[in-house]
Order: structure tokens, then sequence, then C-alpha cells
């Protein structure tokens, strides 16, 4: 089935609400979100998110060199007035999905992992670990291989915390520093 295309209004409202369920979002984030739910194709979502943006309705932030979109007070005026003006069958839907994504990018934002090439076959991969806006780890690795860079930011989203956690161990091991086991930091990523 083709997706329908609603106007371009609707599309705007569309996303200022799906701002307003999910929260702040990277363009990547955004566009998954809208790729995935068969909301918007690319050129939709980047020209409406351009206009939302040069229109004060959305703004962009710089955290952690990393820049989010979110909503302005502007829009979230404008969308307790024009709220019913999006289909509400989109709404619920919107609705529904929401806490998944809220929390999937959530997730995303607490660990980050990326790989850089830095000549010929070697890679750095940066790997981070965040709770509360407090850094808990901050690591870069030296690997020979694009396959290692990738397999280790791979799986840095589910073994961050075993990883945190084995460091602290090895780092302040019984008998090396006077602590005992029971005086160790716990991280609860999730």
């Amino acid at each position: 089935m083709e997706r329908q295309h609603p106007p371009p209004q609707e599309n705007k409202l569309l996303l200022l609400y799906i701002f307003d369920k999910v929260g702040a979002m990277t363009n990547l984030q955004s566009l998954r979100f809208a790729i995935e739910n068969d909301i918007m194709d690319y050129l939709d979502l980047q020209l409406t998110l351009a206009e939302l943006t040069e229109s004060g309705y959305v703004q962009a932030l710089l955290v952690d060199d990393r820049r989010f979109y979110t909503l302005t007070t502007q829009a979230r005026e404008t969308l307790s007035y024009f709220r019913k003006h999006i289909p509400a069958s989109r709404r619920a839907w919107v609705d529904e999905i929401a806490p998944l994504w809220r929390e999937k990018f959530r997730k995303e934002r607490m660990m980050t992992a990326d790989y850089r090439r830095n000549g010929e076959g070697d890679y750095t991969v940066y790997l981070a670990a965040r709770e509360a806006g407090k850094t808990l780890i901050d690591l870069r690795l030296g690997v020979t291989s694009l396959e290692r860079a990738k397999a280790l930011c791979l799986a840095w989203e589910d073994r961050s915390a075993d990883a945190y956690r084995a460091l602290m161990e090895a780092l302040l091991r019984s008998g090396q520093d006077g602590s005992s086991s029971e005086d160790q930091d716990s991280i609860s990523i999730p």
C-alpha cells in the first residue's frame, strides 16, 4: 500500500506532536522515527524540520558535540491550539509508540559508541557512558581493523555496564589500595 501524503501543514503539526511526545531528538533519530514508522520520507522530514527551525518552532541545541532538536515555547503554544487538526488516529498511534522510542533514545544518549579511521588500517574507537548528566566512563581504544571497531561499537550498548564494573574491579582490587570489594562504585545503565 502506498503511503498517503498529508498536507504540509499536517506534517508540521504531526512533527511538533512527535517532538512533544518523544522529546529532544537528533536529526538521525527523528529520521529513524519517521522512516521506521512510515510517517514521512527523508525529503519531507528534512524540509519540514528546516521550515519549523527557520520559523522558530524547533530549536537546535548542541549537547556533548551532538545537535538535538527540541520544541520552543512558541511550538508548544501552537500545538495546544491546533492539536485537534492532527487526525485522532495519528495522535493515538504516536501516543502509543512514543514511550518506547523515548526510552530507546534516552539509552542512546547515555551510551555512545563511534569510531574513526586514523590512517592505513587502524582506528580509534570512542566509547562513553553517562548517567544523570555525568560521564561515568570515556574510553578511547586503538584497534587494527574496521571489523573490530564496528564490533566494539555494537557490543558497547549491551555490555557497557559489565565493562565498567570489570574495569572498576580490576583497578580497585582489595589489597591494592586498602579498599574492599564492598566499597566499589556501581552503575545502573539499563
